[in-house]
């Protein structure tokens, strides 16, 4: 009779700790696959249960860890003044639902919320680059403005008294602190602009910068506010010759630029669907990569899209001439572009120069436009490009276009004559020079009048052949005598090698025959 309420009171004890052991337990149901995110979540929702267990004080602290590091992942929704603020809503594994949970009156009015809903006085979102973003390249010695968008997410509002100062790095601005352009409130964006100075040596440059508050606080992005904007710059050393009028390709953002979409930014970003301009220096073309530099232009991503660049006004000189080398990148398999050029004088009068088609069939076309017609008259030139194949292979290249005072070569490298015996009157000639390291230009006159008759640039394999007779033959002036169905017909070749073999008859014919093959391409 006195055992059995000892034994009742055996079984109260030891129900009232297996109660209190499952309730300690409770975060152990998680899954072990879940990510920290969701053991933060799973630990929030279990939240009174410990409360029911541990100091008022103790929960409180644990739940401000908890607020901290929810809104170091996400920024805080907002909250009107009158609504209480409320955490992040966040889904809550299945697992840490299958005991229901009784909140304690008194224990949830000790919960600090707002801990948990604020955020940082101080803090930004880069919101990504409008001007050139990281690697772009600029001329040395060139000035540009960089421009950054950026989101305020902290609780203050950015006053004019914020500034944007330089941190670090060895491309700086001038002036090193900027001001805020206007009032940031919290949620609003801002564009934030540097101007900034290429240096002179050609090589990779990069800058920091930071925001810094009205009381001197330095902050910017990221979990901390510790992450800064960056610009970071190709510079290169471009060509330009004493006889340019105008280098469209290094000064090619004082052009204005637009598409089918509209206005567009200068420089674009690489594949926005709106189009784009860029200057890419020792691009792979399709005929092959090339140490030169020039503009890449992709239209609107549409069936017809196209893109166009306006140049700032010159005035034309007598024998002033636009050159270039169009074509499409290498890995543009179904390219197909129409090239342009047009002009504008600033008395509203235009005119057509020319089009150009492009196929992606590893061969480029070298323009040359005489704009002696015009000489005296000030006008923009207009480089459009307009798709004619696939949107997304549309990738047209203008390689260093410009406008210079003729194209006499400093050295010809070949010259070839041809004339018929007995002398009909007529008379052909080819000169060849190089308009670059790594381009070769070919003239075809009548040499009885000095007409010019057309030119190309030469291939890729005409390109390979001509140097390796340069590099192995020393100067050398030959004859070539040929009968062909009782057709005389004589060739001399005047060729400047830098090698030292002396060229042999066999050498000699092969140059003729080549200088004839070209000025056949050109005059057929």
């Amino acid at each position: 009779m006195i055992r059995q309420p000892v034994r009742v009171v055996l079984l109260l004890i030891t129900a009232s700790l297996l109660s209190l052991l499952a309730a300690s337990c409770f975060p152990l149901f998680l899954s072990p696959d879940q990510q920290p995110e969701a053991i933060y979540t799973a630990a929030a929702s279990t939240v009174l249960v410990q409360l029911t267990l541990d100091a008022g004080k103790t929960a409180a602290a644990q739940l401000t860890r908890l607020a901290q590091a929810t809104y170091a992942i996400a920024p805080p929704p907002k909250t009107s003044p009158t609504s209480t603020p409320r955490p992040p809503l966040v889904d809550t594994p299945a697992s840490a639902t299958q005991i229901p949970v009784q909140p304690t009156p008194t224990a949830v009015q000790s919960i600090p919320t707002a801990a948990i809903t604020a955020a940082p006085c101080n803090w930004a979102e880069w919101l990504g680059d409008v001007t050139y973003p990281p690697d772009s390249t600029i001329p040395t010695g060139a000035t540009f403005t960089k421009i950054w968008r950026a989101r305020n997410i902290g609780s203050c509002t950015w006053t004019t008294g914020y500034a944007l100062v330089f941190t670090g790095g060895n491309l700086t601005g001038s002036p090193p602190v900027v001001s805020l352009p206007a009032v940031v409130a919290p949620g609003q964006t801002v564009d934030l602009a540097v101007t900034l100075s290429a240096p002179s040596v050609p090589g990779v440059y990069q800058g920091t910068w930071m925001l810094r508050s009205d009381v001197g606080q330095l902050f910017g992005a990221g979990r901390d506010a510790s992450v800064p904007l960056l610009a970071r710059i190709q510079t290169y050393s471009p060509i330009i010759g004493r006889d340019y009028v105008l280098d469209i390709a290094s000064n090619y953002c004082a052009a204005t630029w637009s598409s089918a979409v509209g206005s567009l930014p200068c420089p674009g970003l690489a594949e926005d669907n709106d189009g784009f301009v860029l200057l890419v220096q020792n691009p792979a073309l399709e005929s092959g990569r090339v140490n030169d530099y020039g503009l890449w232009t992709k239209p609107n991503r549409d069936s017809n899209g196209w893109i166009s660049g306006r140049t700032p006004p010159f005035t034309v000189r007598s024998d002033d001439h636009f050159l270039t080398e169009v074509g499409c990148l290498r890995d543009s398999q179904g390219c197909e572009v129409l090239f342009q050029l047009d002009y504008q004088t600033t008395d509203g009068v235009s005119g057509r120069l020319g089009r150009w088609r492009e196929t992606y069939d590893g061969q480029t076309s070298f323009i040359d436009v005489d704009l002696s017609p015009l000489s005296g008259r000030t006008i923009s030139l207009i480089l459009s490009v307009y798709n004619r194949g696939q949107a997304r292979a549309a990738n047209a290249f203008w390689l260093r276009p410009r406008v210079q005072q003729g194209l006499t070569p400093n050295t010809y490298i070949l010259v070839w004559m041809r004339e018929n015996i007995p002398n009909d009157g007529t008379c052909d000639e080819l000169r060849i020079f190089y308009s670059s390291s790594s381009r070769a230009v070919a003239i075809a006159y009548d040499c009885s009048s000095q007409r010019e008759l057309g030119r190309a640039n030469l291939n890729r394999d005409q390109l390979a052949q001509l140097q390796s007779w340069e590099n192995r033959l020393d100067d050398f002036e030959g004859e070539v005598y040929a009968v062909s169905n009782s057709h005389a017909v004589t060739s001399w070749v005047i060729f400047d090698g830098l090698g030292s073999a002396m060229a042999s008859e066999k050498d000699i014919q092969a140059v003729a025959y080549f200088a004839a093959q070209i000025f056949q391409q050109i005059v057929p």
